[in-house]
């Protein structure tokens, strides 16, 4: 099994010819447990994504939580010159559409207004505790590592 695996990296890596391939039974399996493999193991990474957010979702929701106003006006800065980047990106390139760009764009200019707007019930910057701040940490290490597996799963296909 292992030896077809690896029959079908070579095959992958060094991009043969279609003709020089030889379309045995064995060869169709080995390529088919490898787009199954593919395809079951995003499936496991995306399921316990969706159960380790839907846990936190739950867990948190018994708190009541006031409503940050600050963070729009955060996001209003980060988005607004992304969306201009990438409008003019893709009208330099010659496109007539910038649908990512323009998203970017509007959603910026519309945090940045509401942050403005409500600036007088911006949350006061607090400390954080040490328990939250552990926990803050491994959600962050544990998006990074999820990216990363999703970026090398991407280059594998």
């Amino acid at each position: 099994m292992q030896s077809y695996i690896l029959l079908y990296f070579m095959y992958v890596s060094t991009k043969v010819p279609t003709h020089t391939i030889n379309n045995s039974s064995k060869h169709k399996l080995a390529v088919f447990l490898m787009d199954g493999m593919l395809w079951i193991i995003r499936s496991i990474i995306i399921l316990v994504t969706v159960v380790v957010v839907a846990i936190h979702v739950f867990a948190n929701k018994k708190q009541k939580r006031k409503i940050n106003y600050r963070i729009y006006y955060t996001l209003g800065i980060i988005w607004l010159p992304l969306g201009i980047i990438w409008t003019v990106t893709f009208f330099i390139m010659g496109e007539r559409f910038f649908p990512l760009g323009s998203v970017f764009l509007i959603l910026g200019i519309g945090y940045l207004i509401i942050g403005l707007v409500v600036e007088n019930k911006w949350k006061k910057e607090e400390s954080v505790s040490p328990t939250v701040r552990k926990k803050m940490m491994i959600m962050v290490g544990a998006g990074v590592v999820a990216l990363t597996v999703f970026a090398l799963l991407g280059l594998l296909i």
